[in-house]
């Protein structure tokens, strides 16, 4: 393979960053899904400006929810797959979610958002386009998330769009506070993934939040909103399918409320993710194919370039000959995201900690399901289930225990055969009538 190598040196603030420009040569098609989306940039719902404006954003939080696997599915190769949902501003959301099976990692695995390209919200499905994408770094050892946005499939709401509004964005840093609380995962090794639409999206996730960790950016829309003006049109003179009907171009209505950037450069600039580059929460990798006829390639481009000015890490890697979807090279661009989420995202854990549960009440011993789950005893006589979800609730009361000194519910063990008799052992200190305080050891079944 022959490769062009550009290398870039920047001095800034004493700090010096070496990044490089890839042009790689076609490897030879791979069967991708062909005309996997369209753009969807030409109509949507438009929303206020304090929903667009990056520091507006940054002032919101989002701490998603408790994930829910609802359906298990065909397990991949190396991993398992199921419909999860989570909550994004009282909707509920769903998505594919696949799990390693292989041994977690001591605070465990790294994980990604996937945020996907234009699809027509009326006939996107969970299951369909993206297949080979989300296998790909599935079996890499990641647990992958590709979410439904609002409006998509099953997912509650209506469908928004991402360049008027920031409602997929929401969905997006919701489903990071939801796989935070994910036991599986650690929670401070999170990246996103993104494509075209999608790319656009992972970008301004990475300047509003520092929760995401590393970004991989395939054929991105992620050019300033005043490049997306005066740069990017289409064609198109109705709404893509699925789009509300009341909804109207977001350029319209941008530039009829609030002035072209000429007039207004304030406004675009505060709404631009570019305008926020220095602020990146962590490095970002970019693909475009230079025969993209629906984003141009320059996009990548001048963003390479923008990130580069501000001392950020970053690569880009061009294919020409090659389309929006990047079919042509698609295992030479998957093995270099790989090869980046691996970097960034698969370090040394040692030093990590988290908190898996909370609000507990003198917790005083622990036992490990094989499915991930723990027990917890509090002192006062209480016991806990804590599931890998997050989720925490009490599952038994042990009766006149004596919480004083240094009483209370002690501990507890499980059966050496526990898997087959399900018993556990607990230890207490007794409240008798007369006084009578001595430890005890009781049987129950779980």
């Amino acid at each position: 393979m022959k490769k062009i190598l550009l290398v870039g040196m920047v001095l800034v603030a004493s700090l010096v960053v070496v990044l490089t420009v890839h042009k790689l040569r076609s490897e030879g098609a791979v069967e991708i899904e062909s005309n996997m989306e369209e753009t969807g940039e030409e109509s949507e719902q438009v929303g206020e400006a304090s929903d667009l404006q990056i520091e507006g954003l940054r002032k919101k939080t989002y701490p998603g929810s408790q994930m829910i696997l609802e359906t298990k599915l065909s397990s991949g190769s190396g991993y398992e797959r199921y419909l999860a949902s989570y909550e994004s501003e009282g909707l509920k959301i769903n998505g594919l979610l696949t799990i390693p099976t292989g041994k977690m990692p001591e605070g465990g695995f790294p994980a990604i958002v996937f945020n996907h390209g234009y699809i027509a919200p009326s006939v996107y499905k969970t299951q369909e386009k993206y297949v080979a994408y989300v296998d790909s770094l599935a079996r890499s050892g990641y647990v992958v998330f590709k979410i439904d946005y609002r409006g998509h499939d099953k997912s509650e709401g209506e469908p928004t769009g991402a360049y008027g509004s920031a409602g997929y964005l929401v969905d997006s840093l919701n489903a990071v506070g939801s796989l935070k609380q994910f036991l599986k995962v650690n929670p401070q090794k999170i990246g996103m993934w993104g494509h075209s639409m999608g790319g656009h999206i992972t970008l301004k996730a990475m300047v509003v939040s520092g929760e995401v960790k590393a970004g991989v950016i395939w054929a991105g829309v992620v050019a300033s909103y005043t490049d997306l003006l005066s740069n990017w049109s289409r064609s198109r003179t109705t709404p893509p399918p699925g789009i509300p009907t009341g909804a109207r171009r977001w350029r319209q209505v941008l530039t009829e409320k609030y002035g072209s950037p000429e007039i207004n450069p304030t406004f675009w600039n505060s709404i631009s993710a570019n305008s926020f580059l220095k602020d990146l929460s962590g490095p970002i990798q970019l693909h475009h194919g230079e025969e993209d006829t629906s984003v141009p390639a320059e996009f990548s481009r001048d963003l390479f370039t923008e990130i580069k000015a501000v001392g950020k890490e970053t690569e880009l890697y061009l294919y020409p000959g090659d389309n929006h979807n990047i079919s042509k090279n698609f295992s030479q661009a998957m093995g270099k995201t790989i090869e980046f989420f691996d970097k960034y995202l698969k370090t040394n854990n040692d030093g990590d900690r988290r908190v898996v549960a909370a609000g507990l009440d003198t917790p005083w011993s622990i036992a490990f399901l094989k499915n991930g789950d723990f027990l917890i005893t509090e002192r006062r006589g209480v016991v806990k289930l804590v599931k890998v979800t997050g989720e925490i609730k009490e599952i038994g009361r042990m009766g006149r225990v004596q919480e004083v000194g240094e009483g209370g519910l002690l501990g507890m063990a499980l059966h050496p055969n526990f898997d087959l008799n399900q018993w556990i052992y607990f230890y207490y200190t007794y409240a008798a009538d007369k006084g009578d305080t001595k430890n005890r050891v009781v049987r129950m079944k779980y």
